[in-house]
């Protein structure tokens, strides 16, 4: 449950994050109210899955008296500002698209496979 639970706030301070991003302006007005919109979205979506993953299952008490520890915010927090803040400026980042074909070749060729079994199971 602590996994899920970190994973869950992850998302929604992710979320969040990238709400705050949609409300910077575009030169175009559709984009600007479609940007505005989807980052309107994108915070309430955020908002709740912390609310429900964090504080709620950290500060409501549950029947059987097993709380997650409040470590789980702290941990979320420094995993989704490394993952939105720091990871972008490394090397690893910038270069990602350099070794795009064997990988898309792959994936190709794993969804053939998937894809070929579900059509004989069926």
């Amino acid at each position: 449950m602590v996994l899920i639970s970190i994973g869950m706030q992850c998302l929604g301070l992710g979320s969040i994050f990238w709400a705050i991003d949609c409300f910077r302006g575009t030169n175009k007005k559709f984009k600007l109210a479609a940007n505005i919109l989807y980052g309107i979205c994108l915070f309430l979506a955020g908002f709740v899955l912390i609310f429900i993953y964090g504080y709620s299952l950290i500060f409501v008490e549950f029947p059987t008296g097993e709380n997650l520890p409040v470590w789980t915010l702290l941990f979320s927090i420094l995993i989704t500002s490394y993952l939105y803040f720091f990871l972008p400026k490394t090397k690893l980042w910038k270069n990602r698209g350099k070794a795009k074909q064997p990988i898309e070749d792959g994936t190709n060729l794993m969804f053939r496979i998937i894809g070929s079994g579900i059509m004989i199971s069926l």
